[in-house]
């Protein structure tokens, strides 16, 4: 066993291994309305205490779900949508 630190990409792969694709589709949808919520209450006008920290938290969740469903639909083609968005958005919106 090594000391180096655990990657988003090998947590994800090995996530994957363990629990299976259709589990971890669904686990994605529960992190991402976890963050749905966080962010709800961060806005609020009251500001619960500590609701940055939960926004961060549930970003932290999402980011791997996200690593994990690059996996499952191929990263290539991931990145490759993502960019396209990336420069369509920049010029819908004249981001240079």
């Amino acid at each position: 066993m090594t000391n180096e630190p655990m990657t988003k990409q090998h947590l994800a792969r090995g996530m994957l291994k363990k629990y299976g694709i259709s589990r971890q589709l669904t686990k994605a949808q529960e992190e991402c309305a976890e963050l749905i919520v966080a962010i709800a209450k961060y806005s609020e006008p009251s500001g619960e205490l500590g609701a940055a920290e939960r926004v961060r938290e549930e970003m932290a969740d999402v980011t791997i779900m996200l690593e994990q469903l690059r996996i499952i639909f191929g990263p290539e083609k991931c990145d490759e949508v993502l960019e396209n968005k990336i420069a369509f958005v920049a010029k819908k919106h004249g981001v240079k």
